[in-house]
């Protein structure tokens, strides 16, 4: 029973552990600071979108193009992750990894829920 119980716990916290940020992330706001805290700004851009990705995010090579909100056209790479709220509801991330000189030098996030 020990075993078992010992067992049930291991699997618990290897499950925690193992979610991605979609998952434990509620807001924009905290997103953003997750991300910070995963890639600092002046972090090189490719180790930080490496970063986001082993955090739950696909990721897209950076391009120019605008970010949801701005009508200023930027470099960054573009990363999304959803996490499921219910049967028909789901909540997705959008980041946007700004590129200056090939370093992370600014971290946009929208999010909202994706309904049928």
């Amino acid at each position: 029973m020990r075993t078992l119980c010992a067992g049930a716990i291991l699997l618990a916290a290897l499950t925690a552990c193992s979610r991605g940020l979609a998952d434990r992330v509620e807001n924009a706001d905290a997103m953003r600071a997750e991300v910070l805290a995963l890639a600092p700004l002046g972090t090189d851009l490719a180790e930080a979108r490496r970063r986001v990705e082993g955090a739950g995010f696909r990721c897209e090579a950076p391009g120019r193009a605008t970010f949801t909100g701005s009508r200023d056209s930027l470099r960054f790479a573009y990363c999304s992750a959803e996490r499921a709220r219910g049967a028909f509801e789901t909540r997705r991330f959008q980041l946007a990894l700004v590129d200056s000189a090939g370093r992370l030098a600014e971290v946009r996030v929208t999010t909202g829920l994706v309904a049928p």
